[in-house]
Parts: C-alpha cells; sequence; structure tokens
C-alpha cells in the first residue's frame, strides 16, 4: 500500500485575482492508496463548528481541532483492512493537485500505521483543541489543521512533506505533546512513537511571496 500526502490550495481566488501561478497557503492532508494507485481513504484535520460538529471552511472564533478520515467507498475500505469511524463521499482530492508519496510498502504496515492513528482520533477529537481564527495565531505558536497533518505524521512514524514555496502555518506544533502521544499509545498497546525534531518558529508568509 501506499501512503501520499497531498497539498490543498487556500485561497487559489484570491491569487488568481492577484495573478499569482498559486497560493502559497497550504493545507496537507495524508491519504492512504492500494499498490495500484486506488484511493482508500484520505484523513483532514479540519476547523469544526463545536456546537454542531460540522467542519467549516475556515477557522472561526469558538472553532475546535477535529480529524475526519473520507473515503470513496467505506465498504472497499473495510475490506482492504481500514478500521474506524469513516465519511463517505466527501473528498479534498482533484487532478491537478500537488502530492508526494512518503511510503511504500506490505500492506499490513501501512494499515498498521494508518490505523494506529486512527485508533487515537476519538480521545484527541474529544479534547476540543482550539482552532484559531482564519487558521492564525500569530505571533504565538499556531496550532491548525497542519498541526494535525505533522500530528499524523509523527504518530505513523513518517517524516511529513511540504511543497516548495509553500507556506504551512501551525507545521512545527503537535496537537498534543509528544510525550502525551506515547502515552495514548501505550494504552493502545502500541509502538512508542520514534524521536522527533525540535518544533522551529513558522515561516511568515511575506519571505515565499516577496
Amino acid at each position: 500500500m501506499i501512503i501520499e500526502t497531498f497539498r490543498y490550495e487556500i485561497g487559489a481566488g484570491i491569487a488568481l485575482r492577484l495573478r499569482l501561478e498559486k497560493s502559497p497557503v497550504s493545507h496537507n492532508f495524508w491519504v492512504l492508496k492500494t499498490d495500484e494507485g486506488k484511493v482508500v481513504a484520505e484523513r483532514h484535520d479540519l476547523a469544526t463548528d463545536k456546537k454542531t460538529g460540522k467542519p467549516l471552511v475556515i477557522g472561526l472564533t469558538g472553532s475546535v481541532n477535529r480529524f475526519y478520515t473520507f473515503t470513496p467507498n467505506e465498504h472497499d475500505a473495510r475490506m482492504l483492512g481500514v478500521t474506524g469511524q469513516m465519511i463517505e463521499g466527501r473528498t479534498y482530492i482533484h487532478c491537478r493537485q500537488e502530492r508526494h508519496v512518503v511510503f511504500v510498502g506490505p500492506d499490513a504496515a501501512a494499515l498498521e500505521k494508518w490505523n494506529t492513528w486512527g485508533s487515537l482520533i476519538p480521545f484527541i477529537n474529544s479534547l476540543n483543541i482550539p482552532y484559531p481564527p482564519l487558521g492564525l495565531n500569530l505571533p504565538n505558536r499556531t496550532i491548525n489543521s497542519n498541526s494535525g497533518y505533522a500530528t499524523g505524521a509523527c504518530i505513523m512514524g513518517l517524516e511529513p512533506h511540504y511543497f516548495k514555496s509553500t507556506w504551512n502555518p501551525g507545521r512545527n506544533s503537535l496537537l498534543l505533546p509528544k510525550p502525551q502521544l506515547d502515552l495514548q499509545l501505550s494504552r493502545h498497546r502500541k509502538s512508542p512513537l520514534p524521536p522527533g525534531r525540535s518544533p522551529e518558529p513558522d515561516t511568515p508568509v511575506s519571505e515565499l511571496v516577496g
């Protein structure tokens, strides 16, 4: 199986009006595929209305971080070994999207990574971790969808990929400190997380767009 990272461009319409080739702002997410390249599931951290539980287009005052797993066909995904809650029929994937393969290996190894992350989602979602308005908490540390992307990479033991000339606010933050993630994994009888690198400050968008 294949675990791949995709880039969803935020503000593409604004970039077009400014005559930019693309918006530098990114929402990164993970995709699980078969060896033949068929999408099995995709996973996102999305700003969510805390009262209604519905995902939002962008973070608003009072919104929270929530993980979601989307699939084109839940029956097929479960037959292939994917566990946990899934939502059928919704996707952020389109044909011209930037993407990068991060892991290729036996089905069992890919599913172990994917399902280990999935096993922690109910707990992480229950914490109602605040999602900042517009996805930014500058100059303080930002915790947003890219933090969820980095957290998923950490849990799966993979190196998060970031695309060139893009701004990924929140990329150097985890939704939970690594010791807490290790503790939750131990409660699920999983292996501890591999050592991670120290967080670095987010790069201002001005450095990318001049």
